[in-house]
């Protein structure tokens, strides 16, 4: 039997606009598979917080330039999403936390583990402070596996708790403005961590790329990487190159300065 039910009660698909209609199979019981990855990775990242044993809200403990610039890009994503619900886009606002939030599981996370499970207090905190804004973001869009995962550390209900706003996620110093693009540094932003998840997510790629390509474990260790770029991408490379080496498992790391438009990843294994 098929069946018809309203966009909000289920995911939007990000190719469908507004509030149009969609197809639901309740005798198959398919549902939406995109949904089910994202709720699947929010449980994940709930369970690795608790694991970790976080405290609340230590938004003061948030000084690493990866974790400013994740909170940075997704303060973006906070107002990108905010003007897209008050213009009644409600699939734009989705895609948008989806692409943020698929790139945070890929990179952020991968990154960030081995300081996160070390103690690192920023981390810690920075992980907190993501899983409880996403959580918000996605609820419009997800009730049901949002509220059961709000209310495994949260109080209350998320469709209660109030909407984020860019302010409270990103430390001033990081935080890009209003218009920017979610996960994109923009032109004059002030801190050299707006750059900083960008940076790491290139190289990070790259490494993986490599791996991948001489089918070895993403656990074997990286002899050298070579980074030829930019001097303002260096920099941000070298802001983030602890956690990078961390995640690639990289012996040795040399940054070429070059003015090519693109950066450039030379990864011996």
């Amino acid at each position: 039997m098929q069946l018809r039910q309203p966009k909000a009660f289920g995911v939007l698909d990000h190719h469908d606009r507004r509030g149009g209609d969609v197809d639901a199979d309740f005798d198959h019981g398919g549902g939406d598979q995109k949904a089910d990855f994202v709720g699947g990775e929010l449980r994940h990242h709930a369970v690795l917080l608790g694991t970790l044993h976080l405290a609340m809200d230590q938004a003061d403990a948030i000084t690493e330039p990866l974790d400013r610039s994740m909170l940075a890009s997704l303060a973006a994503l906070v107002a990108h999403a905010t003007t897209s619900f008050e213009t009644y886009d409600y699939a734009r606002a989705l895609d948008a936390t989806e692409r943020f939030f698929w790139g945070f599981c890929d990179d952020y996370l991968e990154l960030v583990k081995g300081r996160a499970y070390a103690g690192s207090d920023s981390a810690r905190a920075a992980l907190t402070a993501a899983l409880d804004t996403l959580l918000r973001l996605f609820a419009p869009h997800m009730p049901f596996v949002t509220e059961e995962v709000w209310s495994w550390w949260r109080d209350g209900s998320v469709h209660t708790a109030a909407w984020p706003a860019p302010g409270e996620v990103a430390p001033a110093q990081a935080a890009l403005p209003a218009g920017a693009s979610p996960g994109t540094p923009s032109p004059g932003t002030p801190s050299l961590a707006a750059a900083s998840l960008a940076a790491a997510s290139g190289a990070i790629a790259a490494i993986r790329g490599a791996k991948s390509g001489a089918r070895v474990s993403m656990r074997a260790p990286v002899r050298a990487l070579v980074v030829t770029a930019r001097r303002d991408h260096l920099d941000a490379v070298l802001a983030v190159l602890p956690d990078v080496q961390a995640a690639g498992r990289v012996e040795h790391t040399e940054l070429r300065p070059d003015d090519r438009a693109e950066p450039a990843y030379q990864v011996t294994l």
